[in-house]
C-alpha cells in the first residue's frame, strides 16, 4: 500500500484525483502541522503495512532562482536538531521524478529544511539557505526518521507556496487553520493593508495546490501499483 502524508487538509485533498486514478491501494493520511504531529501521525500510520511513503505539500522558498511555485523533490532532508539529515529511497525517489517528467512537470532539486516553526525572518531564511537548504516545510524529516526506521521507502513532494522575499502577515500566524469570519475582518479593520496581503495569500495558495495536484495526478497511479 502507498501511503501519501500530508499535514494540512487542503494538501490532503490535492491528492484526491491521483488517488481516484490509482491502480492500487492508497491510503492518504492528513496528520498535522509541525515536526511533533508528523512523530505521532507517522507512528500511528507505519504499522498499517505501508509499501512506500510519500509525503506531499506546499513549502517555502529559500532560494531566490526557485520559481512559485517549483515542484521540489528533496534530495536531503534536515531537521531541526543538529546532524539530522535524511535521503529519500533513491528508487522511489527516481520512479516519482520519472512519472513528473512524462507527464511535462518540471522538477527541481536540493535539500529540504524540516523547521519546528515557522521560518518568517530573512535573516533566518538567508542562514537556512547558506546551510545548503533550498525549501523549508516542517514535517519531512520525521517522517523520514519513522520510514528510515521501520524499513519503509520515503520520498518527498514539495510545492513552492511563497517565494523567499515574501513574509507571512502577523496576523495568519495567530489564526491558525480556521479562523471564524470575525476574527480576519476584525484584524482588517485594525490593519488595512492585510486585506491585500491576504488576496496575494490566497492566489498564491491556490496556484501552489493546483500545481500539487497536478503532480500528484501523475505520480500516485505511476507508484502505486508497484507499492501494492
Amino acid at each position: 500500500m502507498l501511503l501519501i502524508a500530508a499535514a494540512m487538509p487542503l494538501e490532503g485533498a490535492s491528492a484526491a484525483s491521483g488517488i481516484a486514478r490509482a491502480p492500487a491501494s492508497v491510503r492518504l493520511i492528513v496528520g498535522g502541522i509541525g515536526p511533533a504531529a508528523a512523530r505521532r501521525a507517522a507512528a500511528s500510520a507505519l504499522g498499517s503495512g505501508a509499501g512506500a511513503v510519500l509525503s506531499a505539500g506546499v513549502a517555502g522558498s529559500l532560494d531566490p532562482d526557485l520559481p512559485c511555485p517549483a515542484i521540489v523533490l528533496p534530495e536531503r532532508m534536515t531537521g531541526p536538531a543538529p546532524g539530522d539529515e535524511f535521503a529519500p529511497d533513491q528508487e522511489l525517489a527516481a520512479r516519482v521524478r520519472a512519472a513528473l517528467g512524462d507527464a511535462g512537470l518540471e522538477t527541481f532539486g536540493g535539500a529540504s529544511l524540516t523547521a519546528d516553526h515557522v521560518v518568517n525572518d530573512q535573516a533566518e531564511k538567508r542562514g537556512a539557505l547558506a546551510a545548503g537548504n533550498r525549501i523549508v516545510q516542517m514535517e519531512d524529516s520525521e517522517w523520514a526518521r519513522a520510514c528510515a526506521a521501520a524499513g519503509v521507502p520515503f520520498a518527498a513532494i514539495r510545492v513552492v507556496l511563497d517565494e523567499v522575499s515574501d513574509r507571512i502577515p502577523p496576523e495568519v500566524l495567530g489564526w491558525g487553520l480556521d479562523p471564524p469570519p470575525s476574527r480576519i475582518a476584525a484584524d482588517i479593520l485594525r490593519r488595512p493593508p492585510l486585506l491585500p496581503e491576504l488576496l496575494r495569500l490566497r492566489v498564491r495558495r491556490r496556484a501552489a495546490l493546483a500545481e500539487l495536484a497536478a503532480a500528484l495526478r501523475a505520480v500516485i497511479p505511476a507508484i502505486s501499483a508497484e507499492c501494492g
